[in-house]
């Protein structure tokens, strides 16, 4: 397992009937961006990004300030083509000041 230093910005946790299905949906979305800079021709600056957990995954992370910088763990998942890299947990590591 590999891991990305990253900077969360924040989550949120969510639950609805889905009205095509009428299916349960919750789960827990994180928000991040990772700390090397997407530069080429079309592309500068940081670009967040976007993993699903489950509904439960949102208590972990009570009490946490956000933004703050953290490890994600990672898998590469090669049958996804579009995006082969999965995080699978975040560590947090510190807060991140903005002062505005």
């Amino acid at each position: 397992m590999d891991a990305l230093n990253v900077l969360i910005l924040g989550a949120n946790k969510y639950e609805f009937i889905d009205q095509t299905s009428q299916r349960a949906v919750k789960g827990t979305s994180v928000h991040y961006c990772q700390l090397n800079e997407d530069v080429s021709e079309e592309r500068v600056g940081f670009f967040p990004a976007k993993v699903v957990f489950p509904y439960e995954y949102f208590d972990t992370l009570k009490g946490v300030k956000f933004p703050c910088l953290a490890q994600a763990s990672i898998q590469l998942d090669l049958s996804n083509k579009r995006n082969p890299i999965k995080v699978t947990s975040f560590l947090i590591k510190d807060t991140v000041a903005i002062k505005m």
